[in-house]
């Protein structure tokens, strides 16, 4: 988890072009410090911008199908009490009124499994989560939109999900919706890639599909000199492997 957050921060910079003063990087934080940075974020963004969150690690589901997000205080015992509930972390960002945009990427599952296999609390069966809202300002771009797991993928040394994310805005994403490439990725592309390329490698997932139709043609980024993602042949190779 601290490697996909280190590389998640590495392409803001690289590939959104934003400084480093920027972008606010949390390493094995707790539910508070996430919490507070958040809002910091919020409030420091530029008038019309777009604020990123990207979170790595573990995932719930509240006793109302709620996702929330776990710090690295979380009890066990008590996994509710740690709990960053994605929808208050949004409307915290959205009564600051600056952003004009809020993306919350999470590489995280929300079916009570690790990315180790083994459950986070014994013997918990959680509900299935609530249907993610589709909304102009807000997009939610989750690993898996059931109760699946978030694997790690020891062929990319990095979670799954981030692996083909990171992948995807580098430009991997570039036609996969059957287009000819032309030098930019939407979102609607990104994510049919992340979807397809899961399964591809043998992972059963279901990453989150934007509804709304103008969020899906918005450019996550445009170059002369995007990434070639692997070949048909590779991720067969990978997949064996």
């Amino acid at each position: 988890a601290e490697k996909d957050a280190r590389a998640f921060s590495s392409w803001l910079r690289s590939g959104r072009g934003l400084s480093r003063w920027r972008i606010i990087q949390l390493e094995n934080a707790s539910h508070r410090e996430i919490t507070r940075e958040v809002k910091r974020a919020a409030s420091t963004v530029r008038r019309r911008g777009t604020l990123w969150i990207y979170f790595a690690g573990h995932g719930m589901v509240d006793e109302n199908g709620a996702r929330g997000l776990m710090g690295v205080d979380a009890n066990s015992m008590d996994p509710a009490s740690k709990m960053i509930l994605i929808e208050d972390m949004i409307q915290t960002t959205l009564k600051r009124g600056r952003a004009w945009r809020v993306v919350v990427i999470v590489d995280a599952g929300f079916g009570n499994v690790g990315r180790d296999g083994l459950e986070l609390v014994p013997g918990h069966l959680p509900p299935e989560p609530e249907v993610l809202p589709g909304r102009k300002d807000v997009i939610i771009w989750t690993a898996d939109e059931g109760l699946a797991g978030a694997p790690a993928w020891a062929e990319g040394q990095h979670g799954l999900f981030t692996w083909l994310t990171l992948g995807a805005l580098r430009g991997w994403a570039d036609g996969a919706l059957g287009d000819e490439p032309n030098g930019r990725v939407s979102l609607a592309e990104a994510q049919t890639y992340i979807d397809t390329t899961a399964h591809a490698l043998g992972y059963p997932t279901n990453p989150t599909l934007d509804p709304v139709e103008d969020n899906r043609d918005w450019t996550l980024i445009q170059s002369d000199a995007l990434e070639v993602g692997p070949d048909a042949a590779t991720l067969r190779a990978l997949s064996e492997s």
